[in-house]
């Protein structure tokens, strides 16, 4: 079961933590109710994130007005081409596959989860059993702890939580502890790491303007 901790507090004890209280629960939500009612999560206009493709050939640009990709690390940018129902709308996430670095994840509120295999010619959107499009926060599993999951990612969906898929975004399913324990559930951000000590498949690190928080398997 996944434990919720700041940052700040020392793995020794986290783990410590788990030995001696397997079954806790998270962190509650002192508020349900104001959660679930609270107004949409909002963005600055501007760039929202870059992401360099694992051959450092191209530099991509996620933006309040759509993607972008430059070639000659930053300089210029090109204007991506996208699917008519998301062009021109804003993008806040993005990931390439280190393996495979034409595989190509793009995210955001009003567009949902979308996906490219050939560096962003094509498109084809991947929301398939995810409960809503509004998707804040994207990252891919950083592989190989314990155990093959080049094909994984996780989204936070806003107001519902974490959604997991382990085949590139085909499938999804609400994790186990979908709000990992967050009283603040606006996520702009999530980062995998196979940081020592997970005894699952991995850390879960979430950002929020109250703190950065932690996620972590223990069972």
């Amino acid at each position: 079961m996944k434990r919720m901790f700041l940052i700040g507090v020392a793995l020794a004890a986290v783990l410590s933590a788990c030995a001696q209280n397997p079954v806790a629960s998270p962190t509650a939500i002192t508020n349900p109710t104001a959660v679930a009612t609270a107004p949409p999560l909002t963005r600055a206009k501007g760039v929202q994130q870059l992401a360099m493709d694992a051959r450092g050939k191209n530099l991509y640009k996620a933006a309040s007005d759509g993607l972008f990709v430059s070639g000659d690390e930053g300089k210029t940018w090109n204007k991506v081409a996208l699917p008519n129902e998301i062009a021109d709308k804003p993008i806040s996430q993005i990931a390439l596959r280190t393996e495979t670095p034409d595989t190509i994840f793009i995210a955001g509120e009003e567009i949902g989860v979308w996906r490219s295999r050939d560096a962003g010619a094509s498109w084809k959107q991947v929301n398939n059993e995810i409960a809503s499009g509004r998707v804040t926060a994207l990252t891919l599993h950083s592989n190989g702890y314990p155990r093959d999951e080049s094909k994984g990612l996780y989204v936070w969906v806003d107001r519902v939580g974490v959604f997991e898929s382990h085949d590139d975004g085909d499938s999804w399913k609400q994790s186990a502890d979908t709000k990992i324990g967050l009283s603040n559930q606006d996520v702009t951000a999530l980062t995998h790491t196979a940081l020592e000590g997970s005894m699952n498949t991995g850390w879960l690190y979430a950002a929020t303007a109250s703190g950065a928080y932690l996620s972590m398997d223990c069972f």
